[in-house]
């Protein structure tokens, strides 16, 4: 070999093993942290925190949206919607005596800057299970002409009928002495995960819930029936409340 061609060689020699060196003390970047994935305890909310936090509200119904879905959970991500784009807007009803209503709490969800809601949620707290179930069936008798398919669905003890309009999905649900509707724009989600995330949401609203009548601790339908498929679901708000 060269004179030439040793010094070529030592060369290409140094800098194979300086880029070597210089990759081997470039940092690494960290991982992305994983996203919690929004969930909801399974336990019966008349237990833990649940009894203590419905003990110190000394309401049947909570009194603002923010108290209403159990967990730390976005009502938009339960929507598939990007974290933290819908408002909320909180109405504290009054009660209708002619029907038993004692309670009612409306809670609106809408993307920013926009009129027509993505979700409603309606709760209402009535004297007696028999009231809360009448008005049930009212408010399923008022919403017949703009409904174009009805269907039951299974939620444990709890009375849910899935009501499918032009424009919107409607799940109605009686348990005990309360009502629940839940009202869902078309196109939020696929019309095949309507009824799953109408439910989901359903079971996160239940553990907010009062105590059923005569009960000295919170029971939620699941714990009544005995497991997660078994969560009672919750009926729908009256266009009027009589």
């Amino acid at each position: 070999m060269g004179v030439r061609a040793a010094v070529v060689f030592v060369l290409g020699a140094l800098i194979v093993v300086g880029s070597a060196l210089g990759w081997a003390q470039t940092p690494v970047a960290p991982a992305s942290p994983a996203l919690p994935v929004p969930s909801f305890s399974e336990n019966a909310p008349g237990t833990d925190q649940g009894a203590a936090k419905l003990a110190r509200r000394g309401t049947l119904l909570p009194i603002d949206c923010a108290d209403v879905l159990s967990g730390p959970v976005d009502a938009a991500a339960l929507l598939a919607q990007p974290v933290g784009s819908l408002d909320s807007r909180t109405i504290v009803g009054v009660g209708s005596p002619s029907v038993g209503m004692v309670e009612r709490l409306t809670c609106t969800y809408r993307r920013a800057n926009q009129q027509e809601p993505l979700l409603v949620l309606w709760l209402a707290a009535f004297t007696d299970p028999n009231a809360a179930a009448d008005q049930r069936d009212r408010n399923i008798a008022d919403e017949r002409g703009d409904t174009r398919a009805t269907r039951d669905v299974p939620l444990g003890r709890a009375r849910a009928t899935l009501l499918t309009q032009p424009n919107r999905y409607v799940l109605m649900l009686a348990y005990d002495k309360f009502d629940i509707t839940l009202t869902l724009a078309k196109g939020v989600v696929p019309d095949a995960q309507v009824e799953p995330v109408l439910v989901d949401l359903a079971r996160r609203v239940w553990p907010d819930v009062a105590p059923p009548s005569g009960s000295g601790a919170v029971t939620s339908p699941q714990a009544v029936t005995g497991g997660p498929k078994d969560i009672p679901d919750m009926t729908k708000a009256p266009r009027r409340a009589g």
